[in-house]
């Protein structure tokens, strides 16, 4: 027994010995018996994002030649250029609320719009989401196209521009406050003529249309922009 057992203490220091030995260097420095690649850490969506944020004056003069001031009788809102293919005829596409051209939409009056360098044009409203308080109005102007964000979260800054009180192109700044299977809740500030606005993420892509402000300090509600492809886009 005592025998056996100091055969198996020397056999044991023998392996031990040898995968010392064989994890040596030809230096005789310490290395890894297994080498490979790093482990890879996993990344969160966010880090991903390339390249230094924008400032929000930067964001502001890159997105504001999309945005336009819309009159239809005696309503006046906002409207923004999207990445849509406009139909025959037409050069451009504006995204708005239903409510703001719902006089010209039931009489086929002409909406007037006004762009940021102050010129007027004219434009037709071609499609409406009365259930969602969306419209898109097409126009033979060329106005610059902003593109859609993905999915804001509770927390994230974000930037509205409208034109509140005839104010044109005013900018106000906020989080997402909450959350809504259709909307967004936002601490921006929105006014009477801020609808059909864009509310913007903090690389100036759109995550919805600034829509109503309820009773109540600081509540925004904006509708999501994916809304439209239930009916007015194909998606």
């Amino acid at each position: 027994m005592g025998a056996s057992l100091l055969v198996n203490i020397f056999a044991i220091a023998e392996i031990a010995t040898n995968r010392t030995a064989s994890a040596q260097s030809p230096s005789g420095e310490s290395e890894p018996a297994v080498r490979g690649p790093e482990p890879l850490a996993i990344l969160d969506a966010d880090t991903l994002d390339s390249g230094e944020a924008p400032s929000v004056r930067e964001i502001y003069e890159r997105v504001i030649d999309s945005v336009s001031t819309l009159e239809c009788s005696r309503s006046q809102g906002t409207g923004f250029a999207l990445a849509l293919s406009p139909p025959a005829g037409y050069a451009s596409v504006i995204v708005t609320n239903y409510h703001v051209v719902e006089a010209c939409a039931s009489s086929g009056q002409d909406v007037v719009i006004r762009g940021s360098d102050g010129t007027r044009g004219l434009g037709q409203v071609y499609s409406v989401d009365t259930e969602h308080d969306l419209a898109l109005v097409a126009t033979s102007d060329t106005f610059p196209v902003l593109s859609t964000a993905r999915d804001g979260r509770i927390g994230d800054a974000v930037l509205a521009i409208g034109s509140p009180l005839g104010l044109d192109g005013t900018l106000t700044q906020g989080i997402i406050s909450n959350l809504g299977e259709t909307y967004y809740q936002t601490d921006a500030a929105i006014n009477v003529g801020n609808s059909g606005g864009p509310l913007l993420d903090m690389q100036g892509m759109v995550l919805g249309v600034n829509t109503a402000r309820a009773d109540g300090e600081g509540i925004g509600i904006v509708r999501r922009i994916e809304l439209m492809c239930e009916k007015l886009v194909t998606c």
